[in-house]
């Protein structure tokens, strides 16, 4: 990291433990760490990849320690020793960190970005621990890992004794707990997660290109049959209910108006 970029960290930090980050402006970054626009926007796009790179300056400073005389010790009590460094490493910023804290919870947005980047944290806090995390498993672990440490960031906060004995004892609790959630979870859904996660590995047969089968030919058109004489299919019955035809008069019997009128007129003569 160049001189300028840690001095542009270290500048937003600053003000941070000052202001709220929404009050935390380019301007402001870059005359605090004495460079111009322009520098800081090479450095840096935004304000939150300032945040991601002082994230990752965290990172850098817990992986340069040596964890190697607690390879005969259980995952969890790894993991618990390595987010510890990480707490010591956070503690020069305590102020800073309790303020993004709160503007955390007013920006979704802002939740969203540090999140992600929680995530690349986390995932090299497993690794210095010792903890392969691939795939989809790894993805859920680290989220879960993500999450359980950002409730242990408060307790560290809050706490004023050096020793973090609260501290210490939300962790080891967190760690517990999360490793219980993924014990449930991998009873659960183990069988499944392990075929989307490990998908069976290609046999020589499958792997080697094999000619194309050529398609098998249609088979041959059946002739068709001759026609056998078939006897006329008896005709239903009739239906019972059968629609109303008007009945044909003949012309010999005169209609109802027709006869009302004859005698009408016999009457008249």
């Amino acid at each position: 990291m160049s001189d300028s970029a840690d001095r542009i960290i270290e500048a937003t930090m600053d003000l941070l433990a000052d202001r709220p980050f929404e009050e935390v402006g380019l301007r402001s970054i870059a005359d605090h760490a004495g460079v111009g626009l322009a520098e800081l926007a090479a450095a840096f796009p935004s304000r939150t990849d300032i945040l991601g790179a002082f994230a990752a300056k965290i990172d850098r400073a817990v992986l340069a320690g040596d964890f190697s005389d607690m390879a005969d010790q259980p995952p969890r009590e790894r993991l618990f020793d390595v987010l510890m460094s990480r707490l010591d490493a956070l503690r020069p910023y305590r102020a800073a960190l309790k303020s993004l804290m709160h503007s955390v919870r007013r920006d979704p947005a802002l939740a969203v970005a540090l999140n992600a980047v929680a995530l690349r944290s986390q995932g090299w806090m497993l690794a210095a621990a010792g903890i392969d995390a691939p795939g989809w498993r790894g993805r859920i672990i680290t989220q879960g890992l993500a999450l359980s440490f950002a409730q242990v960031l408060r307790t560290f906060l809050d706490e004023d004794d050096p020793g973090m004995p609260r501290t210490m004892a939300r962790l080891d609790k967190a760690l517990r707990d999360a490793q219980k959630r993924y014990e449930r979870f991998a009873r659960v859904f183990g069988p499944a997660m392990s075929n989307v996660t490990e998908p069976p590995a290609a046999t020589a047969s499958t792997t080697e290109e094999e000619p194309a089968t050529p398609p098998e030919p249609a088979p041959e058109p059946i002739p068709a049959a001759e026609p056998v004489a078939q006897e006329p299919a008896p005709t239903k019955p009739a239906a019972r209910k059968r629609a109303r035809t008007p009945r044909a008069r003949s012309a010999a019997t005169p209609s109802r108006r027709t006869r009302s009128k004859r005698a009408a007129a016999d009457e008249a003569e």
